[in-house]
C-alpha cells in the first residue's frame, strides 16, 4: 500500500534530528534507543493532536445502538459529544462505554445520536495532519532535550504555520488555544542555552 506524506519512520528521523541525533533506517519500536523515544513522543503527540478533530477522524451526528442497555464504543474513540436529537444530553466517556453524566448512569433504553472522534494510526492520517503531528512531535522532544531558545522558536512557528492551514469541520469541537500551547513549556523558565549566556 503506497503512504500518502510522510511515512512514520521519516517523521521520527524529523525528531530525531530536532535533537542532534543521526537519521535511523528503521524503526525500534521495543527498543530503548532514542529512536524508541522518538517513536513514542510521536505516538503521544498523534494522540494529542488527533484528539482535537479534524476532517480525517471526526464523524458527525451518528447512531449508535445499546446492547443489554450499555452503548459500547470502539477502542479508538478519542471523544464524544451528543447530537442530532440527543443534543441536549451530556454523555461522555467512561472506559469504552457511554456515560450519561446528567443521569448518572451507563444504561441506555434507546439509541443515541453522537460526534466522535477516533483516533487513526499515523500511516492512515491526511499528509497534512501528519504534518502537524510531526511538527507537534519535534516541538515536544525539542524542548524536553535540547531546549534551544533559537530553534524552540523555529519549531514553534512551523507548527503555528501548519495549523493555520489545517481545515476542520464546522462542529468540531474548539481548538485549544496555540498560543497557550506553544508557550505552555517556556514559562516554565530559562532554557539551557541562555542559562549558560
Amino acid at each position: 500500500m503506497a503512504v500518502l506524506g510522510l511515512t512514520k519512520l521519516q517523521a521520527v528521523n524529523r525528531i530525531l534530528h530536532s535533537i542532534d541525533i543521526a537519521s535511523v533506517t528503521a524503526l525500534d519500536t521495543s527498543g530503548s534507543s532514542e529512536a524508541t523515544e522518538a517513536e513514542e513522543i510521536l505516538d503521544r503527540a498523534n494522540t494529542l493532536v488527533q484528539s482535537w478533530g479534524w476532517q480525517d477522524n471526526l464523524t458527525l451526528a451518528r447512531t449508535y445502538s445499546h446492547s443489554g442497555g450499555t452503548i459500547t464504543l470502539a477502542a479508538d474513540t478519542l471523544w464524544v459529544r451528543s447530537a442530532g436529537t440527543d443534543q441536549h444530553r451530556n454523555l461522555v466517556l467512561n472506559g469504552d462505554a457511554l456515560y450519561d453524566a446528567d443521569g448518572d448512569t451507563a444504561t441506555f433504553s434507546a439509541n443515541v445520536a453522537l460526534d466522535r472522534i477516533r483516533e487513526l494510526t499515523f500511516v492512515n492520517c491526511s499528509p497534512k495532519l501528519k504534518e502537524l503531528i510531526a511538527a507537534w512531535a519535534r516541538l515536544i522532544s525539542h524542548r524536553q532535550k535540547r531546549a534551544d531558545s533559537v530553534r524552540d522558536a523555529m519549531y514553534r512557528q512551523e507548527f503555528a504555520q501548519i495549523m493555520s492551514m489545517m481545515e476542520r469541520p464546522r462542529q468540531a469541537p474548539l481548538l485549544p488555544d496555540v498560543n497557550t500551547l506553544l508557550s505552555l513549556t517556556v514559562s516554565q523558565g530559562a532554557t539551557e542555552s541562555d542559562r549558560r549566556r
